[in-house]
């Protein structure tokens, strides 16, 4: 498996969307501060393919997600097996959070889908690395802290590991199979051994050898038939003969009973049809007696045919042309009438129109006289609105006092106000004073206003004389306005009198509309009356003229009709009655002379019918004397054709018994022959089937035991194989082998990384790896006492052997792609400079041959030793990170 890009958003510390592209990286360092996300890197990568990482497993997701965000989201694409994957897992927070997958393979540059369920999933990605969860993170991934664990893990968990690793577990299929196979062959073999002891049990030589001989058995049987056949045959023709012979003979006696009964029939026949002929001439002669005495006149008939219908044409017509007469009197009566009333009704509408002239200029004067009235005095709206105005005028002058009482209540306020005023001088100017102004009497300085003297009586004479001056002003006012509706209107009894003259112009108005429109109603009735009139007078001329035409045209066609019948001079003078009396006469004789016409042609069809059956039985009576001496003479040489036939039947077949039969014997023996054999034949191509279907099945059942045979030697070698594949005999000495050489290859590299220090060894009881101290008198001791450092050169040690001998050791060829990459979370800062030295050198061969090698620390001097580096930084809205080095130069996430 080989990384190619990372996507995440929302995981631990990668709040924002970051992505890295490990497109063209090789050996890097990913660096950074401790909590910035370097480990989580890792986890992602673990999270995106298993749903889990080391440090919370599978089941506390939610810690995952970052810190203010409500989803995780992971995008990992990836390399293994020369084909190309990405997977997708969302989860969101909550209590009801899913997790959403979607794995997919890129084709022809597109993604095709392969799953997005989590459990199935789970399977596509174990089947894709050869890894589950577990290898994945002691042979690619080495999380933070356990690096070491494949070199002092359990020895159970390493052997699994080992399994995946070197596609180990194929032996395990194998055995599955083989024993599959072994059981399926047994099986098919069983199946083919029952089926030939049921189904072909009879297949054996004896029942072949029985059958052939039962065939040849028949085969005779049917030869002694075929020559009784032969025997029988000829003389079938002979025996159809001699029947037919005697049927013809008998066929010919009774043709001859039939002709001798016929000519009796044909002679009483010929006697009674020369009666019967005898008999239609005399009823012919009858009918044509009383066909002369019938009286009928065709030439008669035939005028009288087109003289009746034209003299009750005539008759039609004269009756139709009178009641048009009649008609036209009376509608021609009414004219007169009809005329006048069409005068009276124009003189009604002219005097209706003369009225409506008077009516509408007694309704223009009255409208001219009230518009007049309107324009010199206003409407009468406005004239009740001043009367109204003008008595409320006159009802506040009433209220007030009169004039010489308000102007006398007037002067006497302002009198005693000047004369109050007069006597209280000093107070008056004092009240106007204030210290600091000049005397207006001896123009010194005032220090101190003195003390006014009381002054009510002159407060009283003030307020008098304001109520004075305000009903002075009232009053004004009130005459002001009374004099205003008087200038407008006049007064009192002119405006009623005015009031009174517009009501009685809107009267007159009125009254003179209402005629008017009497008027013009009367006209339209007038103007409807007379058009009615002169339409009813039109409309009866023109009936009257519609019946002078249908009159004339009646005249001609009676007189049409009377020429018609002067064409019959001798029916014309007749009236109808008689007319229509001899036509009925002549239809009788016509009737009765057709009947008897008819009578006389069956009668003359009788006769010739008589004739011909009298010229039938005499021909037939003739031709039967003929037929009669033809038969006597055929019967006699049918008899003796049959005698001479039966003789040479006898003398063939002597078994044949006398008298009649031959023929049926001789088939019946035929067919007896035929029918057996067929049988015989039928029987021996069933025998002959038989044998060849034994045949067949003889061959097929040796087949079979052949088959059977090859089977059961297959399935004991399938058997051997499952059993020595079962008992683990094979798969443990390749496991033993496989870590021994592990061990082997580890321990060299582990004396060159430790300086000739350390070296690995494997016990191969409990499968634990020991280490051989050197620098203290070889002594071997567990892995587990190992210090971090010295823990982790041993590992190294490990992954280096188990990245160059896997192929090597290891049936699958996929088993290289399981380690093509390779992670490790820190152990590089328990390093001293030089053991850091070796362990970089290490790594850089660990990378070498298309292998990525990825390693998280923190240690500065390792990120700038190697290639290219993926730094990781923190801040407070998260982490983000850089790709270094070689062709990358790129920063992803974060700000």
């Amino acid at each position: 498996m080989r990384p190619l890009k990372l996507e995440m958003e929302g995981f631990t510390s990668f709040q924002k969307r970051a992505v890295i592209d490990f497109e063209g990286l090789d050996l890097f360092a990913i660096t950074g501060p401790t909590g910035a996300g370097k480990s989580s890197i890792l986890d992602a990568m673990l999270y995106g393919l298993f749903g889990c990482t080391p440090r919370i497993g599978g089941m506390e997701i939610p810690r995952l997600v970052s810190l203010g965000q409500n989803m995780v989201k992971v995008i990992f694409e990836f390399e293994a097996g020369g084909r190309r994957y990405r997977i997708a897992r969302t989860r969101k927070t909550g209590k009801a959070g899913v997790t959403n997958c979607l794995l997919e393979e890129q084709k022809g540059g597109e993604w095709n889908t392969l799953t997005d369920s989590v459990r199935e999933i789970e399977e596509r990605v174990r089947g894709i690395l050869g890894l589950d969860f577990h290898g994945f993170t002691r042979a690619v991934i080495l999380p933070q802290g356990e690096f070491d664990k494949f070199l002092r893990g359990d020895p159970k968990q390493r052997t699994e590991i080992l399994k995946d690793l070197l596609g180990l577990r194929v032996y395990e299929r194998m055995m599955r199979a083989a024993n599959e196979r072994d059981k399926e062959l047994g099986i098919k073999a069983d199946t083919l051994g029952q089926q030939l002891a049921s189904a072909y049990a009879d297949a054996t030589r004896e029942n072949l050898e029985r059958l052939e001989t039962q065939r040849r058995d028949l085969l005779e049987q049917r030869a002694a038939q075929e020559k009784e056949r032969e025997r029988l045959e000829p003389m079938l023709p002979v025996a159809g003969e001699l029947k037919r012979v005697r049927a013809e003979g008998e066929q010919a006696e009774g043709d001859l009973a039939r002709a001798r009964a016929e000519l009796k029939e044909a002679e009483a026949g010929s006697a009674a049809s020369e009666k019967a002929l005898a008999e239609c001439e005399r009823k012919i002669g009858d009918l044509e007696a009383q066909l002369e005495a019938t009286g009928y006149d065709e030439a008669a008939w035939s005028e009288l045919t087109q003289a009746v219908p034209l003299a009750r044409q005539q008759a039609d017509l004269q009756a139709d042309l009178a009641a048009r007469r009649n008609d036209r009197q009376a509608k021609a009566a009414s004219l007169p009438r009809l005329e006048e009333e069409a005068r009276k009704a124009a003189e009604l509408l002219e005097a209706a129109l003369q009225a409506r002239g008077e009516a509408q200029g007694r309704a223009g004067e009255a409208q001219q006289a009230f518009d007049d009235f309107r324009k010199a005095h206003g409407s009468g709206d406005l004239l009740r609105a001043r009367l109204d105005r003008l008595r409320k005028a006159e009802t506040a002058m009433a209220k007030l006092s009169a004039k010489e009482a308000v102007y006398g209540a007037l002067a006497e306020a302002e009198a005693a106000l000047d004369h109050l005023q007069t006597l209280n001088a000093a107070g008056e100017i004092r009240r106007h004073l204030k210290a600091g102004d000049a005397c207006p009497v001896c123009e010194q300085t005032i220090s101190k206003v003195p003390e006014a003297a009381p002054a009510a009586a002159l407060d009283e004479a003030r307020k008098r004389l304001q109520e004075a001056r305000a009903a002075q002003m009232a009053w004004q006012r009130a005459a002001d306005q009374l004099a205003d509706a008087r200038s407008q209107a006049g007064t009192a009894e002119e405006l009623e009198a005015r009031i009174e003259g517009v009501g009685a112009l809107e009267k007159a108005e009125s009254e003179a509309a209402r005629l008017l429109r009497e008027a013009q109603a009367a006209e339209i009735a007038a103007e409807r009356n007379g058009q009615e009139a002169q339409q009813q007078f039109r409309l009866s001329a023109q009936l009257v003229a519609s019946i002078d035409a249908e009159i004339k045209r009646a005249q001609e066609k009676l007189r049409e009709t009377a020429a018609g019948l002067q064409r019959f001079p001798n029916w014309a003078p007749l009236p109808l009655s008689e007319l229509e009396a001899s036509l009925e006469e002549q239809n009788q004789a016509g009737r009765k002379r057709q009947e008897l016409e008819r009578r006389r042609l069956d009668a003359m069809n009788q006769r010739q019918r008589a004739t011909a059956a009298a010229m039938e039985h005499t021909s037939r009576r003739l031709s039967l004397e003929n037929t009669i001496s033809e038969k006597e003479t055929w019967i006699d040489r049918t008899k003796t054709k049959a005698r001479e036939l039966a003789a040479e039947l006898r003398a063939r077949l002597p078994e044949l018994e006398k008298g009649f039969g031959e023929l049926e014997h001789i088939e019946t023996a035929l067919r007896s022959v035929g029918a057996i054999t067929g049988a015989l034949q039928a029987k021996a191509a069933a025998a002959e089937a038989n044998a060849a279907l034994l045949r067949q099945r003889i061959a097929e059942s040796e087949r079979m035991r052949e088959e059977i045979g090859k089977l059961r030697t297959e399935a004991q070698l399938y058997h051997k194989l499952g059993k020595l594949l079962a008992a683990n005999e094979f798969i443990a000495y390749v496991q033993r082998e496989a870590l021994g050489r592990l061990a082997s290859e580890a321990s060299s590299r582990l004396v060159e990384l430790s300086r000739g220090q350390f070296a690995l060894t494997l016990s191969r009881d409990s499968n634990e790896f020991f280490v051989v101290d050197h620098w203290n008198a070889s002594e071997t001791r567990s892995v587990k006492t190992l210090s971090g450092g010295e823990s982790f050169l041993a590992s190294l040690a490990l992954a280096l052997a188990l990245s160059e001998g896997l192929t090597a050791m290891s049936p699958d060829e996929g088993a290289r792609s399981r380690l093509d990459s390779l992670f490790i979370d820190e152990g590089v800062s328990s390093l001293d400079a030089e053991s850091l030295e070796t362990a970089i050198a290490a790594i850089e061969t660990l990378a070498s041959g298309n292998r990525m090698v990825g390693v998280i620390s923190h240690v500065a001097e390792l990120g700038e030793r190697l290639p290219s580096r993926i730094r990781v930084e923190k801040s407070q809205s998260g982490s983000r990170v850089s790709v270094e080095g070689h062709s990358h130069s790129m920063v992803a996430g974060g700000l």
